[in-house]
């Protein structure tokens, strides 16, 4: 059938008559193969992420695993045991109960100074416990924090002294590369190459900085130390590290010192803890 304008789809028309319309772009390939890259890209990072937390993910139902056997086998372990145990308590229970009752009517009067001699013996351990231990924790964390800030010092001042020591050879080095700056920038054209050259000169200038010594005499220009401006310069940073070695000793001494006093308080800690019965009863021996 041929073509008419009445066979033509009324939308067809609208397009093929619709002036200054653009034409629709068609990717290359290589447009196309970007895009294909970059979805391959965020697929991967997708994968990676996704690796990672199953990953995890397994690690984590690894260990829930164990726990949950094991509370199994304690659980299916304590069964059998229990009636004996929970019997064992009730009838040692019991026999407390009816001790407890004829003591205390033995007693009387003296059952507050027993319940006093008791309690000074458990004030002992707490404050042991919760004033000075902590105490001695604050004080031994505390040294320890200066003495590691007076190594970190003396390090500093051991690798100035270092760099002092070195000068001249590093003042050789950079005179060279300050040579080197300068053939570097006179290579550039300045009238076609002058942001190159002043990008040059600006390293030149950072360099000079570094290198040169400024004097406060009027019309004296800046230059290499002099023997006396560098004699100087390693006098100080050697009183600067003698200075800071002694500091770091102190320090560690006064951070030992400190550790040992936590050591000992914990260890007192430890023996009122463990002699609390002997020590109450030793409190409460003239009540008898």
């Amino acid at each position: 059938m041929p073509i008419t304008p009445e066979s033509v789809p009324e939308e067809e028309k609208e397009e093929a008559v619709r002036p200054g319309q653009p034409t629709p772009e068609v990717e290359t390939p290589e447009q196309v193969l970007e895009g294909l890259k970059l979805k391959l890209a965020e697929h991967e990072s997708s994968i990676g992420s996704l690796t990672k937390e199953r990953d995890n993910l397994k690690g984590n139902v690894e260990t829930l695993s164990k726990t949950v056997d094991e509370i199994k086998k304690s659980a299916a372990a304590y069964g059998p045991i229990r009636p004996d145990l929970d019997a064992a308590a009730r009838k040692l229970f019991t026999h407390y109960e009816a001790e407890v009752k004829g003591v205390e009517a033995n007693l009387g009067v003296k059952k507050l100074k027993v319940l006093e001699a008791v309690g000074t013996v458990e004030a002992a351990i707490r404050k042991q416990k919760d004033e000075v231990v902590p105490a001695a924790e604050e004080r031994a964390s505390k040294a320890a924090r200066e003495a590691d800030e007076a190594r970190a010092k003396a390090e500093r001042a051991q690798k100035k002294y270092d760099a002092v020591k070195a000068l001249p050879k590093t003042l050789g080095d950079n005179v060279k590369k300050l040579k080197d700056l300068e053939d570097k920038a006179e290579a550039f054209d300045r009238q076609t190459k002058s942001a190159s050259e002043y990008v040059v000169l600006l390293e030149q200038k950072k360099l000079f900085a570094e290198t040169l010594v400024h004097t406060p005499e009027v019309g004296d220009e800046e230059h290499l130390p002099t023997p006396e401006q560098y004699a100087k310069m390693l006098s100080d940073a050697a009183r600067e590290l003698d200075a800071a070695r002694v500091d770091e000793r102190n320090k560690r001494q006064a951070a030992d010192a400190a550790a040992a006093e936590l050591k000992k308080e914990q260890a007192a800690l430890k023996a009122l803890d463990d002699n609390r019965v002997a020590d109450t009863l030793k409190a409460v021996e003239p009540l008898n």
